[in-house]
């Protein structure tokens, strides 16, 4: 009886391992579906205007090349920076990320996400600013804050319609 009690007792563990696996699975499909929608659509838009180029060359000017490269430039930063989104939270997942917290100026990291983002907001005539004023300081990790502001930014971006705004604002308080 003490061994069936035993045996029981492992198979049910087993059991459970395998519905936790499942689980796990499960997730890893929907994150990987998840990211392939994300890096498709920068892609598709790089290729597009790449083949675009490539087939009329000839027939455009330098302005029309300017602007096709510039489109260029905006896609090929989209898909750089969720590359580096997934990267950085890979070696999150994987506890190789360290959390190194020093004193940031928010208003540099804002900048500096505006100015990257500016090609992306031109074209959809969307008008960023930042409202943050020079040395609002924080106790932080700069990479994590860079990317958090980068990644509100892009979804602002993505989500605001054409001819709209989009402001990054932070206060300092005691």
């Amino acid at each position: 009886e003490e061994k069936n009690a035993i045996i029981a007792a492992q198979q049910a563990l087993v059991e459970e391992k395998e519905a936790q696996i499942k689980t796990l699975q499960a997730y890893k499909e929907k994150l990987f579906a998840f990211i392939s929608e994300d890096l498709q659509h920068p892609l598709n838009k790089l290729l597009g205007f790449i083949r675009l180029i490539a087939k009329n060359l000839d027939n455009y000017n330098k302005d029309t090349i300017k602007s096709h490269v510039a489109r260029l430039q905006t896609a090929a930063e989209e898909l750089y920076l969720l590359l580096e989104n997934l990267l950085i939270w890979s070696a999150h997942q994987r506890g190789m990320l360290e959390y190194a917290p020093e004193p940031i100026d928010l208003h540099e990291i804002a900048v500096y996400n505006l100015l990257l983002f500016t090609p992306n907001a031109e074209q959809k005539q969307i008008t960023l600013r930042s409202s943050i004023q020079e040395q609002v300081l924080v106790y932080a990790d700069y990479n994590m804050v860079n990317m958090v502001i980068r990644n509100l930014l892009s979804n602002a971006l993505k989500f605001t319609d054409s001819g709209g705004n989009v402001t990054i604002s932070a206060g300092q308080t005691e």
